[in-house]
């Protein structure tokens, strides 16, 4: 609403449903994947690939992605990401890694439902304890509504920040 005094509310609408969808969105127009070799996670050796965009792809083309492959199920075990979003490459800060359990199916999808975060570098992968944790549960594909997403009267744009 145009009343709201939360800010980066684009961010936090675009990047939570990402990383849930992201094994869905690799082939998408204007993304790179690149194998990158195989990298630590918890003591075991996992073959990874490096996830990059074309400017102009997203909100923050300086963005990047390392998926881990789970060699059992060949579902996505962890991805570690940098967010440049508002920020420079070299200002964004740390990485981290979201590490995903517990898949549940979903209408012959298959979801992670417990993510956990750590700190990450591409040497060690996940760093030290979790910096958190989210769970997903009690979610549905919406039926086709021609009203799921008719924007208020009242709302506001979030725009990118420059």
């Amino acid at each position: 609403p145009s009343e709201s005094k939360r800010e980066r509310v684009r961010f936090d609408a675009l990047t939570w449903p990402y990383f849930l969808a992201a094994p869905f969105k690799l082939r998408d127009p204007g993304t790179h994947l690149e194998e990158s070799g195989q990298k630590p996670l918890f003591g075991k050796m996992y073959d990874t690939a490096r996830l990059t965009f074309d400017s102009g792809v997203g909100d923050s083309p300086e963005d990047w992605y390392v998926l881990y492959r789970d060699p059992d199920t060949s579902l996505l075990k962890a991805m570690s990401y940098i967010v440049t979003y508002g920020k420079s490459a070299k200002t964004a800060g740390e990485p981290h890694i979201i590490v995903y359990e517990a898949f549940k199916e979903l209408d012959g999808v298959k979801l992670a439902t417990e993510w956990k975060f750590y700190k990450w570098t591409e040497e060690k992968g996940a760093k030290g304890k979790p910096i958190g944790q989210a769970t997903l549960k009690d979610f549905s594909f919406p039926s086709e509504s021609n009203t799921l997403f008719v924007r208020p009267e009242d709302a506001r744009e979030d725009p990118i920040p420059q």
